[in-house]
């Protein structure tokens, strides 16, 4: 039986997470909590594989739905869902530390423009080097929280680095 929006409105929380189904593969994942999840179960390759979709209201039930479709279309092309999407993400990752390796290397031509110390430079590079890292290799994401870490971990280490780096 397809899923209507008034059931997926009106799905409460139990003891244990429970699936409410929509065919397909489809199906809304009602956590504990009272988060919901779009999920999609599949098979590729003989092996049964889940894609997350995303979380309900954000993913309304006919976005669910199209992107149910579009990873079937994938499947019938031989091609693995959760593996396209992961390539998707890692090219806007990749994309995003162009971009921040562009930035900081503004930041330290215009520091050393300005007259600082070699070691100063050497000390922002590495710190700058680290965080893209860690958004290459890490948790795959870089964001204003991720610089201000790092700019804490480089003042425990005896680095002195202005928190001017973080308005990159």
């Amino acid at each position: 039986m397809a899923l209507s929006d008034l059931r997926i409105r009106t799905a409460r929380p139990r003891e244990k997470p429970y699936k409410l189904t929509d065919g397909g593969g489809l199906y809304l994942f009602v956590q504990p909590g009272g988060s919901k999840l779009w999920r999609m179960k599949y098979r590729f390759l003989g092996k049964e594989k889940l894609l997350s979709i995303g979380r309900y209201p954000e993913i309304g039930l006919a976005r669910a739905r199209k992107e149910q479709l579009a990873a079937r279309e994938l499947l019938v092309d031989g091609r693995d869902p959760s593996a396209a999407k992961q390539m998707e993400r890692d090219k806007k990752l990749a994309e995003h530390a162009r971009t921040f390796r562009a930035l900081t290397e503004e930041f330290l031509k215009k520091q050393e423009k300005e007259g600082r110390a070699t070691s100063t430079l050497k000390k922002n590079r590495w710190v700058l080097d680290m965080a893209l890292a860690e958004a290459l290799w890490g948790e795959g994401r870089l964001d204003p929280g991720d610089a201000a870490w790092t700019l804490r971990h480089a003042r425990v280490l005896g680095l002195d680095l202005k928190a001017r780096v973080v308005v990159l």
